[in-house]
């Protein structure tokens, strides 16, 4: 079809539009820090049980044991929110 963009501007676009949604998501989740969430836990991967915030946040387990399933409550902190444990990489 005519007049569609050069793929080169497609890829720069997108590539700034996801930059702009992960700072987005880690505002988000730094503003979360020190509340209480609601977690229901899902799975074990590498000791750690994982689940996810009643707002869509991943959470890795705290020391202990977590039952899967079920919802408990959960101190947002910088080593249990997934999204804010990692390196940020730029």
């Amino acid at each position: 079809m005519p007049g569609q963009i050069p793929e080169t501007v497609k890829k720069e676009r997108s590539s700034i539009l996801r930059q702009i949604a992960s700072k987005s998501a880690l505002a988000f989740a730094d503003g979360q820090l020190g509340r209480e969430l609601e977690v229901i836990f899902e799975k074990s991967r590498n000791g750690r049980i994982t689940g996810w915030s009643d707002n869509y946040l991943g959470v890795i387990s705290p020391k202990g044991s977590f039952p899967t399933g079920k919802i408990v409550k959960v101190r947002a902190t910088r080593e249990n929110l997934a999204i804010l444990c990692g390196e940020i990489m730029e």
